[in-house]
């Protein structure tokens, strides 16, 4: 560990006031978003920045990071940065040949900006902690997996992604942390990286798409989720984890299923039965998966009405033009190269 990293850990957290709200300078961020653990340089040249940077220093306090909606302006105002940031801790300010400056900054807590304090000669903002919940219950550790086999695929696909932010990856013991590294590490938009930060279940963090080019062929107010289980092990810890999104808020939901030859598809649908409206099933381009027509025969074996489609987005495309009681929850399931390839038509993958 470098000397300027170990800085960081001296600093401490800010501590809550009477109605559990934390007060610190705030910095505006451009086209990034912090993460909790996350340690980067940020490079820093408006004034208002550096004094928040210098007086947090000045105290040996935190700071509040957020991210601004648009990067072009200069000079923002409350309305022009995300609400949900991170508690940041920065270190000693270096000076660049370009004139910019540039601190060593750390992660440390989820934040919501409740208020603003200070605007002048920097902001300063009472936010509240976000608090996260902790614990692996069984079907978050087989999303871990599933989540670690698609990190695996977007390193060896892009070279321009470390091998050992995998190797990191393998040994983050919590789903939350997890789902952030991934997020900060692949290519994904500013606003999908703020979604990201915006969802506080670890376990939704872990499977929700929230951006894309399939999420625009969706109906207004849909759900997009991806997971790569395929065996009957798998089937029945992600029916459980949507039955327990159907308890905290009820949708239709409707499965988008693609397998290889090598697998058993009743087994792998039987745990829906009863929890999902309907299957449409797909081809994998690329890769020795079963039929449609033979996935929908099998689908309705397990107890699932089911029908074929030639791709993904034809089945959302299907979706959308259902007549329903509610915005549905779409899973797209039963494969890793089908997630491989849905993450690729997401712009989260290189073609």
């Amino acid at each position: 560990m470098s000397r300027r990293t170990e800085e960081l850990y001296d600093i401490t957290e800010a501590e809550p006031d009477d109605d559990g709200l934390i007060e610190c300078p705030l910095l505006p961020l451009r086209d990034m978003v912090m993460f909790p653990h996350m340690v980067t340089p940020l490079f820093v040249g408006r004034e208002k920045s550096l004094a928040a940077i210098t007086a947090a220093q000045a105290s040996g306090k935190t700071l509040l990071a957020v991210t601004q909606i648009n990067p072009e302006v200069e000079d923002p105002g409350t309305e022009d940065w995300y609400a949900v940031g991170v508690e940041v801790a920065v270190g000693r300010m270096l000076r660049m040949p370009d004139n910019s400056t540039s601190v060593l900054a750390q992660g440390r807590r989820r934040i919501q900006v409740v208020a603003i304090t200070q605007a002048e000669p920097y902001y300063v903002a009472k936010a509240r902690i976000i608090d996260e919940p902790t614990g692996r219950p069984r079907e978050t550790e087989a999303l871990m997996r599933a989540v670690l086999a698609l990190f695996e695929k977007c390193i060896q696909l892009n070279r321009s992604l470390p091998e050992e932010a995998y190797v990191f990856a393998m040994n983050i013991e919590e789903p939350g942390w997890l789902a952030d590294l991934v997020a900060s590490t692949i290519n994904l938009e500013i606003a999908e990286r703020q979604a990201v930060l915006e969802t506080f279940e670890p376990t939704a963090r872990l499977q929700r798409i929230t951006a894309g080019k399939l999420v625009a062929l969706l109906p207004p107010g849909a759900e997009l989720w991806l997971d790569g289980g395929h065996n009957p092990g798998a089937g029945s810890v992600i029916a459980e984890a949507m039955a327990d999104l159907e308890d905290r808020v009820s949708r239709p939901l409707i499965l988008v299923v693609g397998m290889l030859t090598t697998k058993d598809p009743v087994g792998f649908l039987r745990p829906f039965a009863g929890l999902a409206r309907e299957a449409i099933m797909v081809p994998i381009p690329g890769h020795a998966g079963r039929e449609p027509e033979e996935l929908a025969e099998a689908a309705r074996a397990a107890g699932l009405p089911a029908e074929p489609a030639p791709d993904v987005a034809t089945a959302l495309r299907m979706i959308g033009a259902r007549t329903l009681e509610a915005p549905p929850r779409i899973l797209i399931c039963g494969s890793l190269y089908l997630a491989g390839l849905v993450l690729e038509e997401s712009g989260v993958l290189p073609r």
